[in-house]
């Protein structure tokens, strides 16, 4: 709801804009109040630095995308994946040993969410292992 052009707003008016109850939007104002997200200044609420980061850095997006596509449902069997060594929690998302051979056909949300948390740490890595690679020969 927040943009560049946009710096504060209303409870009402994200209610309103967004076509929630109230009360929900209460809810998520006054968690991300006490995550520090947004400050408050009489009626208005304005975005932070770190709600800045949360909406606009690259890294973040990704690690959150990543965590929230890929990894949420799957933690819940993190107990079970730590006693047995298997990663368990990968049954959310279908039957496979390791998540590779999924990865053409996992749902549209988490394999874009993978390929962008993938490209963003594997892409700088790359022209470094190359050049490691060539003085291999």
């Amino acid at each position: 709801f927040f943009s560049s052009r946009r710096r504060h707003t209303r409870c009402r008016e994200v209610s309103w804009a967004r076509r929630c109850v109230q009360e929900t939007v209460t809810t998520l104002i006054e968690t991300s109040l006490s995550a520090d997200i947004v400050k408050q200044k009489g009626e208005f609420y304005f975005i932070t630095k770190t709600g800045y980061f949360l909406l606009n850095d690259p890294m973040t997006i990704a690690n959150m995308n990543y965590n929230h596509h890929v990894n949420y449902q799957g933690l819940f069997s993190l107990d079970e994946a730590i006693k047995t060594g298997k990663p368990t929690g990968l049954k959310v998302l279908g039957d496979w040993e390791t998540i590779y051979p999924a990865l053409s056909i996992l749902p549209e949300n988490a394999k874009q969410s993978w390929f962008t948390f993938d490209h963003f740490y594997s892409d700088s890595a790359f022209p470094e292992a190359v050049e490691k690679l060539l003085r291999l020969n």
